[in-house]
Parts: C-alpha cells; sequence; structure tokens
C-alpha cells in the first residue's frame, strides 16, 4: 500500500516531506511509540510465561518424588499389614 494511500485512509500525514527531508509527524511518531510499548509487554508476557513454565517443571519434579516416597511408604505398611494378618 502506498503511503499516500495510507495517510487517506488515515486521515492525517504520516510524514512532512521536503525536497531534503522526511519529518516524521507527531502521528507517525505516536504510533512508534505504542509499536515499541507493545513489543515491551510482548518481551514482558514472554519473560513471565518462561518462569511459571519453569515453576510448573519444577513442581511436576516435585510431585514425582513425592509420589516415589508416598509409594515407599505404601509398600511399608503393605507389608507391616501382611506381617501383623500372618
Amino acid at each position: 500500500m502506498g503511503i499516500k494511500k495510507l495517510e487517506d485512509e488515515l486521515g492525517a500525514a504520516l510524514s512532512e516531506r521536503s525536497a531534503s527531508e522526511v519529518t516524521l509527524t507527531a502521528v507517525e511518531e505516536s504510533n512508534h511509540a505504542a509499536v515499541a510499548e507493545i513489543d515491551e509487554q510482548i518481551a514482558e508476557s514472554r519473560e513471565h510465561a518462561a518462569r511459571f513454565q519453569a515453576m510448573l517443571d519444577l513442581a511436576a519434579k516435585r510431585f514425582a518424588a513425592l509420589a516415589r516416597v508416598e509409594e515407599r511408604h505404601a509398600n511399608h505398611y503393605r507389608e507391616a499389614l501382611a506381617k501383623v494378618s500372618a
């Protein structure tokens, strides 16, 4: 899409052009600021997701270890019950 067509659709100029330079307008500068903020939020969300995933991985390991301990206790109780019942 051409810049002029985009400007027409937005109803605002994105830049001021002269023979020697192109300067961003406040509208375009605001767009850049919004994009930068969104990029920052995306990075922060990725960081939070990575921390949460690490927490889930640690919890899974702890539950697996706990399951082994509980299985050992259950076996011990079965053996004790078998001795008492014999």
